[in-house]
């Protein structure tokens, strides 16, 4: 009752927001953004501040940005996604896209469901759970209502979990290299894989991206490359305009700044604790651990120490849930699903609390982080210890052997 509660309200609240707020204003303008620079011929400077504010401008509606422009920051490829929303109007292509995310939505919910009952058929119960946590999950909401590609990379992360543990690994590679769109929390599935010694999984990895990048600097000219590793060093360093403000991060940056810290302060040590996570992420792997363990802890430290990240970047979040919930499973204990719901609801109550203007973004960086230490010690009870989990039809096997 209490998960149907909370799903009422996340999608009724979600659906109240969408009406009101509008198709400007959003996320969504970034790559609409990047999309027109491309289509109008100028790909070679498509990371120059000055015709993105040009091309925005003009897509952008009523909305202006703090410092003339809400940068396009991403690989030209995510750019490239984008062009043929391009042909229909700004308002109309942020609809398409929103429609986009929830079907990308609708087949992790499927590709979740799937997963769950063919790993033990009966599964019934933990499948419906995991669809009211995925509905309720306000980040996720935030993200669709952005028209961000959070959704898009929670769907990335989890064909990575899928190809990993089915050792398909020329998918696991791919699945690796389009995550890159966010370099800072894909550098954590490599030094994963480094771990664990995955080479052909690298190697696909490597090519793809390989691939990705050759035609970008042919289509596009050499210097975009390093355009681009250039627009990564403003992001990183820019506060308070062009889109960059610490004090609504819920990371470590984030946490660091509510506390009172100065920006270059809760930066240095914000970009110390992500190199931090780098080496906990590679004792991780190499720890006894099971594999669902092992990766909704790394999807902790991917979420919650990268350097820059918003609310709706917390919908990979999500996949620690799926990860206890199959640990549990394959061990033949009962989800702890209270925690669960207790998480949620932090994360439901600090987000709306903030659109109701009720408190600022210090009750979603408590939220957030509040939902990432109950996971982590959730994730931390469901394993007993061993390197390899076997699952209740495993167990079943080879008692009946």
């Amino acid at each position: 009752m209490a998960w149907l509660l909370l799903v009422a309200l996340t999608i009724g609240l979600y659906l109240i927001r969408q009406m009101y707020d509008g198709p400007y204003g959003k996320d969504f303008t970034i790559f609409l953004t990047g999309a027109n620079v491309l289509t109008s011929g100028q790909g070679a400077h498509l990371y120059d501040l000055s015709v993105q504010a040009t091309v925005q401008h003009s897509i952008a509606g009523p909305v202006r940005y703090p410092g003339g422009v809400l940068p396009f920051n991403y690989p030209p490829y995510v750019a490239a996604l984008f062009t043929p929303l391009t042909l229909a109007s700004p308002g109309t292509a942020y609809y398409i896209w929103v429609a986009i995310n929830w079907l990308v939505l609708v087949g992790l919910l499927l590709s979740f469901r799937a997963y769950l009952r063919e790993h033990d058929r009966d599964m019934s119960e933990i499948a419906t759970l995991v669809a009211l946590a995925l509905c309720s999950f306000a980040p996720i909401m935030e993200a669709m209502l952005m028209g961000q590609m959070s959704i898009v990379l929670l769907a990335l992360w989890w064909w990575a979990f899928v190809s990993w543990r089915t050792e398909r690994w020329a998918q696991l590679g791919v699945a690796v290299a389009l995550a890159a769109f966010k370099p800072q929390m894909a550098v954590l599935l490599v030094v994963a894989l480094l771990a664990q010694k995955r080479w052909r999984a690298l190697a696909y990895m490597v090519a793809t991206q390989a691939v990705l990048w050759g035609v970008a600097i042919l289509l596009l000219g050499p210097g975009i490359l390093t355009s681009y590793i250039e627009v990564l060093r403003v992001s990183a360093s820019t506060v308070g305009t062009l889109g960059f403000f610490p004090e609504a991060m819920p990371n470590l940056r984030g946490l660091l700044t509510i506390l009172g810290l100065s920006s270059d302060a809760s930066l240095q040590i914000a970009m110390l604790g992500w190199l931090l996570s780098i080496l906990a992420t590679a004792f991780v792997w190499r720890s006894r651990w099971s594999f669902p363990v092992r990766f909704g802890i790394t999807v902790l430290l991917a979420v919650m120490f990268s350097p820059h990240l918003y609310v709706h970047d917390a919908s990979l979040l999500f996949l620690t849930v799926m990860c206890a919930y199959i640990a549990c499973t394959e061990q033949g204990k009962t989800p702890d699903n209270g925690w669960v719901l207790l998480g949620c609801t932090a994360l439901f109550a600090a987000m709306y609390a903030l659109v109701l203007q009720l408190w600022s973004y210090v009750g979603v960086i408590l939220g957030v982080w509040f939902f990432a230490v109950v996971m982590f010690l959730v994730l931390q009870t469901t394993d007993d210890g061993r390197q390899k989990a076997i699952s209740r039809k495993q167990k079943k096997l080879i008692a009946d052997s």
